[in-house]
């Protein structure tokens, strides 16, 4: 089980932890509130996911978010190892502005970015 810790671009934190070989959970602090959710429970943005994938461009709002949530799980399932997935997260959420803080791997001490 590894966790990575994010902070958002408006100063939130998000942990995602990755269970097994392709589980993911996300936690999310905000103004003192914790909360956990599977992916399916995150707020994603439509002109993002049809940035991502423009062939859902046209589509109701429901079934873009849906078929978005979808092509990342499987994407993710597609990874072999659990380095390929944090790579993976840490540069894409890179992009959105996510800043990485570090991780914790099976409950040991904390390991800051670099």
């Amino acid at each position: 089980m590894t966790d990575l810790v994010f902070q958002d671009p408006k100063g939130a934190a998000m942990a995602i932890t990755i269970i097994g070989k392709n589980h993911l959970k996300f936690t999310v602090t905000e103004r003192g509130l914790v909360r956990q959710t599977p992916i399916e429970g995150l707020n994603f943005n439509v002109s993002g996911i049809i940035k991502e994938f423009p062939d859902l461009a046209g589509q109701p709002i429901i079934d873009i978010k849906r078929q978005g949530v979808q092509r990342f799980k499987d994407h993710i399932e597609k990874m072999k190892s659990h380095k390929e997935i944090e790579e993976y997260l840490i540069n894409e959420l890179a992009k959105h502005s996510y800043k990485y803080l570090g991780k914790r791997r099976a409950g040991f001490r904390f390991e800051k970015s670099r």
